[in-house]
């Protein structure tokens, strides 16, 4: 399987989103339904986006069922969201670590 590309990675958070947007509750299945890749990777993006998402599982005989929810929550500034996605290993308002004395 080839990695997504930022766009589709992108269009995959917006629509999961959306679906938690619509309701108190969602289940696991409903998700899956989407048809996204790594929907825990795409829930894990959002969280680091500010949104709270909370899961639960309920019990029922042998069978184990999952529920994500949308938290209210105050988001994140722009920064501190643009910044989890940051890759760079030296941006470019990092200090000088060479001092030339010559």
């Amino acid at each position: 399987m080839k990695p997504l590309t930022e766009n589709e990675s992108c269009t995959q958070r917006h629509r999961l989103l959306t679906l938690l947007l619509s309701r108190s509750e969602v289940p696991l299945p409903e998700i899956l339904d989407l048809g996204i890749a790594q929907y825990g990777t795409r829930i894990l993006e959002l969280r680091r986006l500010g949104f709270r998402i909370t899961n639960r599982r309920e019990r029922r005989g042998r069978k184990t069922y999952s529920y994500f929810r949308l938290e209210p929550s105050q988001p994140s500034p722009l920064p501190a969201a643009a910044d989890a996605f940051t890759d760079r290993l030296f941006p470019d308002d990092a200090p000088s670590r060479h001092v030339d004395l010559g």
